[in-house]
């Protein structure tokens, strides 16, 4: 049996819980329910690079044997990973980044950006 890799032992991972902690901190929400909120995000990384290593090892549509029929279906780490990520991505917004995002762009718009209006 192939043993899984630790993603939560990674450089990638530590890094990423601590960027998003700083960022936590930055805002002054470094409390619960907001640090819950990251163990959650951080759960939901391990997953998708679970999905990921699948998907890759295996491909989107893989070979199946169900008696005598034989065919290839859809990999359903394609789908799981796609919910998987959208989970993130409300985390996300639930932690703000939306938002900050979004003042981010309109500073960036007001700085002279290629959109400005001549």
């Amino acid at each position: 049996m192939e043993r899984k890799k630790r993603w939560d032992q990674t450089k990638r991972y530590k890094d990423l819980k601590k960027s998003l902690i700083a960022d936590l901190e930055a805002a002054g929400i470094n409390r619960l329910p907001f640090s819950e909120l990251v163990e959650q995000y951080m759960a939901f990384w391990v997953q998708l690079q679970d999905l990921d290593a699948d998907i890759t090892a295996r491909g989107v549509q893989v070979p199946y044997a169900n008696g005598r029929q034989t065919g290839v279906t859809d990999n359903k780490s394609v789908s799981a990973k796609i919910r998987v990520s959208a989970q993130m991505n409300d985390i996300l917004k639930n932690l703000g980044y939306s938002d900050r995002a979004k003042r981010a762009g309109a500073q960036a718009g007001a700085d002279g950006g290629e959109d400005d209006v001549l």
